[in-house]
């Protein structure tokens, strides 16, 4: 062997030590930071306060069908209306905007399905609400047959749970 090959694997010799020891304390990565979602930022900021401006003119409407109320049962039922429609659009929108403002965490899709559930539920509610309001406002006047595809979004509550189930099958 010549002594230029020789230094060669000297060199790298010594070196692989060095590389080996780094190695074996790898630094800690640097948080990254959270993702935005593809929407244009004038959009997402857009959304975002018609959101917030939403949910607060459905409390304040909640809040003043009590207060005003004065012992009307179809008052008080479209405050509770109100406050469960809210409430329920609160769990997918509080997400939502929180998405467009500071970016895709990590648990952001899981919050929006879930926001997304719940405001399937409380619209069976809003709906069942909304007829006990139609018999006060209308107490001669049957329900009109339409009445019925109110409960839609109730039936595809329930198939959605379903098909969830379904998939636990392979799982179980």
């Amino acid at each position: 062997m010549s002594q230029a090959a020789t230094k060669v694997d000297a060199t790298s010799q010594a070196a692989e030590p060095a590389t080996s020891a780094v190695s074996e304390t790898p630094a800690e990565p640097a948080p990254a930071a959270p993702a935005r979602d593809p929407m244009p930022r004038g959009m997402r900021i857009g959304e975002s306060v018609f959101d917030i401006a939403y949910l607060l003119y459905d409390l304040v409407a909640g809040i003043t069908f009590f207060s005003l109320a004065a012992g009307r049962t179809a008052f008080v039922l479209y405050g509770l209306l109100a406050l469960v429609l809210g409430a329920g659009d609160a769990f997918h929108l509080v997400p939502r905007v929180q998405m467009h403002l500071f970016g895709v965490r990590d648990d952001t899709q899981a919050r929006l399905g879930r926001g997304t559930q719940v405001a399937s539920v409380t619209m069976t509610v809003f709906y069942v609400l909304l007829y006990l309001i139609w018999l006060q406002l209308f107490p001669g006047v049957g329900a009109p047959a339409a009445i019925g595809a109110l409960m839609l979004p109730k039936t595809l509550t329930y198939m959605w749970m379903i098909a969830m189930g379904l998939q636990l099958l392979p799982v179980l």
